[in-house]
């Protein structure tokens, strides 16, 4: 006799019902009210009246899906994927790119006003590049489905576990998109087509690459078909049958690698010459997805630090050291601190790579206590710059107090954990937020990243 509990699904209303949407939540959902109950709608903008029908009821919040539009906002258009109905990659692209940088540039706004009690000196125009194409990295999964009579690459769906029925995606870069139904036809003719979930796709400079999981063996046949497939289409294949240190390549042990191309403000105005760096990493490797808004962010950064020969740096969760090394070519010193040993790694190596030697990189987890760790031993930083993930930086705010940097660059990937570390920063700590704005680094998504610079209060 089976005792364990099913988890029922909640009873939803059936049938499609009429409504009013009344503003736009941050995860790009319109917010209605049906019977007097709050219903988030997929598709829906501000001020639309909608029908639709109810898609799921989580912690006891309903949520809905466009059916038809009765009464369309001025600031509705297309959208340009097939598949956006359904495909959970996506959540804006109903909505014009000018008035979805102007939606994310409200979200940081309102957090600061409301968490933070403060705005910037100056609120600096958004960073944007091109809105479609742009996504050099994805994973992407992959499931037989024999009722479709194919092997589906995509993205999940939004209201599902479901692989996302589609043939082109176009937010990825167009070199990935056009492979999807490639890699769904090379899957097909694999011995184990439902035994690898998902494929990792990543374009740099020099190659494009995709990483295969697999979880069985594939037989010698199978690795043939693999290799034919690199050759005809001009790809590096990894496979992986485990974790990502079990990761290899397909007869081959090359890298990727990205460019570092940027002058500041006051180089373009001298004349300076700084040279490029070739940035050497992974397909699982943690990059930015969208390289020309890299670029772009990596120059404001560095025109807000206004790094100079006499600057001492501590660049906080640097990764592959995409900020540290731009900085290292125009500061007397650098130290980079990352929580990944493997990223430590590749940090080093990308250092000895393009042959700068005023930087080192130090593994450490920034909860624990730092004052015996050896990067905060003889140095005296006078600006920092970090790069937390999503969650923020709320337990080093403290230690960036203690070091008391004249200036302190925050680039953050959620407004609400930069809004409470400003916070602390600010009223505790004795800082000034300078500048903030967006960045669109996902258009047609909900993702809202941001920079922020704070400098040193003067002592009264």
């Amino acid at each position: 006799m089976n005792n364990k509990r099913r988890t029922r699904k909640p009873k939803l209303p059936q049938g499609e019902f009429t409504t009013t949407i009344t503003e736009l939540l941050t995860d790009g959902r319109g917010l209605a009210y049906a019977n007097d109950k709050p219903v988030m709608i997929t598709g829906a903008l501000p001020n639309e009246t909608v029908s639709f029908v109810y898609k799921n009821k989580r912690k006891q919040q309903l949520a809905g899906q466009v059916t038809n539009v009765t009464t369309a906002s001025p600031d509705r258009v297309i959208p340009k994927c097939a598949a956006f109905s359904v495909c959970g990659g996506c959540s804006l692209q109903h909505l014009a790119p000018s008035k979805q940088i102007a939606f994310k540039s409200s979200q940081l706004v309102n957090h600061l006003t409301h968490q933070a009690k403060t705005l910037p000196k100056q609120l600096v125009e958004p960073l944007q590049g091109s809105p479609w194409g742009y996504r050099r990295r994805a994973r992407v999964g992959i499931k037989q489905v024999k009722g479709k009579g194919r092997v589906l690459v995509g993205f999940r769906e939004r209201y599902s576990p479901y692989i996302a029925d589609m043939t082109r995606c176009e937010v990825l870069a167009p070199a990935l998109s056009d492979l999807l139904m490639p890699i769904s036809a090379l899957v097909a003719q694999l011995s184990i087509p439902d035994r690898i979930p998902q494929v990792e796709m990543a374009l740099g400079d020099n190659a494009l690459a995709l990483n295969f999981r697999h979880l069985d063996p594939l037989t010698q046949g199978d690795l043939q078909l693999l290799q034919s497939f690199a050759e005809a289409h001009d790809v590096l294949i990894y496979l992986q049958p485990g974790n990502e240190t079990t990761m290899h390549g397909l007869g081959h042990d090359q890298v990727l690698q990205y460019h570092i191309d940027i002058q500041t403000a006051q180089e373009q105005q001298s004349g300076q010459y700084v040279a490029p760096l070739v940035m050497d990493f992974l397909p699982y490797h943690f990059t930015q997805v969208n390289f020309e808004m890299n670029q772009l962010m990596l120059k404001q950064a560095l025109d807000w630090l206004a790094i100079d020969k006499n600057d001492t740096v501590l660049d906080l969760f640097c990764g592959l050291g995409n900020f540290t090394l731009p900085i290292a070519q125009r500061a007397k010193y650098v130290v980079g601190v990352e929580g990944a040993k493997p990223l430590v790694d590749w940090a080093n190596r990308n250092k000895d790579n393009n042959q700068i030697d005023n930087v080192a990189f130090y593994q450490a987890d920034l909860t624990q206590e730092t004052r015996l760790m050896k990067w905060r031993e003889g140095y005296r930083y006078n600006k920092i710059l970090i790069d937390p993930p999503r969650s923020g930086a709320l337990e080093i705010m403290p230690l960036i107090a203690n070091l008391a940097p004249e200036k302190v660059l925050y680039v953050s990937c959620h407004p609400a954990t930069l809004a409470r570390d400003v916070e602390m920063l600010v009223n505790q700590y004795g800082y000034q937020l300078e500048n903030a704005g967006v960045m669109d680094m996902f258009s047609h998504t909900a993702h809202v990243e941001s920079m922020a610079l704070l400098v040193k209060s003067p002592k009264k």
